[in-house]
C-alpha cells in the first residue's frame, strides 16, 4: 500500500503491525495512535518536530502524524543527550525525548479522531548525518521520494520475504534503518519488532520465538554472528538478511553463506543518496560486483569517481567520493575511497588496499588504516583479531604478532608504506550506526599503549 494512502487502508483491525517484548501491536493501535497524535498536533503553530524515540512503534505513529498534517519530522541522528541539546536548532518541538528549549508535546490517549484532508504534498523528513567530523548535514525528503524507495524495495525484494517479521540490529535514527525497518515494513503490511536488537543474543532469543524472520544490519554486527550464535538454527526460519553502512567483508560474506545457506543481501546507499546499488557474495568469480538498483542510475568520470542519479533522493550526478571500474555487463566494482588514497614518500597508496591485505590473513577479522594524527606521512593500523590471532597473541605477545603481519604486507609494499604505529582492539569504534569515524580512529591512534594521550 502507498505511504500517502495508509489512512485509508482497508487492513484487518486485528493485524500485527509491530511486535515487541510485552506483545503485538495491531493495525487498529497504528490507526488509532497516529490519529490522536494528528489531532493533538493540528492546532499548534509549530510545524517542525524532533521524533526522539528508541520504541519504532510509537516513531511510526508520530512519523505518519506528521505527514498527514504537511508538517517537517526531524530525525536526528541518535538520542544522546549532546545531540538532543543541539537539535533544539533544527526544531520548533519535540515529540519524545525531551529537547532542551523547545516544548515537548506528552502523547495523548489513543482515540479514533475524525481529521481534514491529510497535506501530503506539504509534508517533509529531515535527517540529519552523525557529525563525526564537522557539523551535521541536514538532508530533505520528500513523501512522494520515501514512498516510491519503499515501493521499489518491494517490487525487488518484496516476494520472498512474505509476512516475515523484520527485526533489526541498526537504529530508525538514519536512512537505511527508517526505510528497512521502519517505512518499508508498513507500507507492506509486514510486522517489525520495535526495539533495535544490537547484541547477538537478544536478537537470537527473539528469532527462535518469531517463526520466518528478516535481518536488517550493518557488517560491524553480522561479522560477530558466526563466532556467538549457532547459524544452523537460523537457516530455516531466517528468510533473507539485508547487510548497509559499508561493504561486508569477504570473509564475513561467506562465513554467513555457509552458516545460512546465503550471504546478505548488500546495499549500497548513503543518506544524500538514499539506496545506490546491491549485490550478493556468492562465491563467483565476480561476486563483488554492484547492480544498480532500479530507477537509479550510476555513472563513472575520468577519475574513476562514482556518480548517482536518484528519483529516490532529487539528486542527479551526486558525487559519492567512492573510485569504482565498470564492468562488461553493466555493473561495476567499488575500489575504495577517492579520499583515502594516499601519497607517502612519493608513493602512491589505498587505504582500502592495505586494510583487506591485513584481513585476508587468518589472524585479522577487522581493520582500519588511517594517517596519524600531526603525521600525514606516517600511517597507524587498528586491529581486530579473530579467534586464532588471539590465540597467537595470547602465546607469542604483541612484537612477535605486528612483526609476522609486517612479514605478509612486505612483498607488496615498501617498508616506508608500512603502518608505524599498531593497536590491537576487542572491536573497532564504530558509531551506532556501524559507521566508522575518521574521529575516533585518529583519537584512539593518538592514544600511547596504555590508552592516553600520545
Amino acid at each position: 500500500m502507498p505511504i500517502a494512502e495508509l489512512d485509508a487502508c482497508p487492513r484487518a483491525e486485528h493485524r500485527e503491525v509491530a511486535r515487541d517484548p510485552a506483545g503485538a501491536r495491531t493495525w487498529h493501535d497504528f490507526r488509532v495512535g497516529w490519529q490522536a497524535r494528528a489531532a493533538q498536533l493540528a492546532d499548534r503553530p509549530d510545524r517542525r518536530y524532533l521524533l526522539a524515540t528508541d520504541d519504532a512503534f510509537e516513531f511510526a505513529l508520530d512519523w505518519y502524524a506528521l505527514m498527514v498534517l504537511g508538517a517537517t519530522a526531524v530525525v536526528p541522528p541518535n538520542n544522546l543527550p549532546g545531540t538532543l541539546a543541539q537539535a533544539a536548532a533544527w526544531c520548533e518541538a519535540s515529540l519524545g525525548l525531551p529537547v532542551p528549549g523547545r516544548p515537548g508535546v506528552a502523547r495523548p490517549a489513543p482515540a479514533a479522531r475524525a481529521l481534514a484532508a491529510p497535506r501530503f504534498d506539504t509534508a517533509r523528513v529531515e535527517l540529519y548525518t552523525s557529525g563525526s567530523t564537522g557539523e551535521p548535514k541536514r538532508i530533505v525528503k520528500t513523501l512522494p521520494m520515501l514512498a516510491d524507495e519503499v515501493a521499489m524495495l518491494e517490487a525487488l525484494w518484496g516476494p520472498t520475504l512474505g509476512n516475515a517479521l523484520v527485526l533489526g540490529t541498526v537504529p530508525h535514527h538514519h536512512i537505511y534503518g527508517l526505510l528497512f525497518r521502519v517505512l518499508w515494513p508498513l507500507a507492506a503490511g509486514r510486522p517489525f519488532f520495535a526495539h533495535a536488537l544490537p547484541d547477538p543474543l537478544d536478537l537470537q532469543a527473539v528469532m527462535h520465538t518469531a517463526g520466518h524472520t528478516v535481518l536488517i544490519s550493518t557488517p560491524a554486527h553480522l561479522a560477530r554472528l558466526p563466532e556467538l550464535v549457532d547459524l544452523a538454527v537460523w537457516r530455516a526460519g531466517l528468510k533473507r538478511v539485508f547487510s548497509s553502512g559499508g561493504p561486508l567483508a569477504a570473509a564475513s560474506a561467506h562465513a554467513l553463506r555457509a552458516g545460512l545457506g546465503d550471504a546478505p543481501t548488500e546495499v549500497l546507499g548513503s543518506t544524500e543518496t538514499g539506496g545506490i546499488a546491491w549485490r550478493v557474495r556468492d562465491g563467483s568469480s565476480d561476486e563483488e560486483a554492484w547492480h544498480a538498483l532500479p530507477g537509479v542510475s550510476v555513472a563513472i568520470d575520468q577519475e574513476g569517481g562514482l556518480s548517482v542519479s536518484s528519483p529516490y533522493a532529487g539528486v542527479a550526478g551526486q558525487a559519492t567520493g567512492d573510485a569504482a571500474a565498470w564492468l562488461t555487463d553493466g555493473r561495476f566494482r567499488l575500489q575504495g575511497r577517492l579520499d583515502r588514497i594516499l601519497k607517502i614518500a612519493g608513493k602512491r597508496l589505498a587505504l582500502p588496499e592495505i586494510e583487506a591485505r591485513l584481513t585476508q590473513h587468518s589472524w585479522i577479522a577487522e581493520a582500519a588504516v588511517a594517517p596519524l594524527p600531526q603525521q600525514a606521512d606516517r600511517l597507524g593500523a587498528l586491529l581486530v583479531p579473530s579467534a586464532a590471532g588471539r590465540r597467537f597473541l595470547e602465546e607469542a605477545g604483541k612484537a612477535a604478532f605486528v612483526g609476522a603481519l609486517k612479514q605478509a604486507l612486505a612483498p607488496y609494499y615498501d617498508a616506508v608504506l608500512l603502518p608505524r604505529r599498531w593497536r590491537i582492539l576487542p572491536a573497532l569504534p564504530r558509531d551506532q550506526r556501524g559507521k566508522l569515524p575518521a574521529a575516533a580512529v585518529a583519537a584512539v591512534l593518538h592514544e600511547d599503549r596504555d590508552g592516553h594521550a600520545a
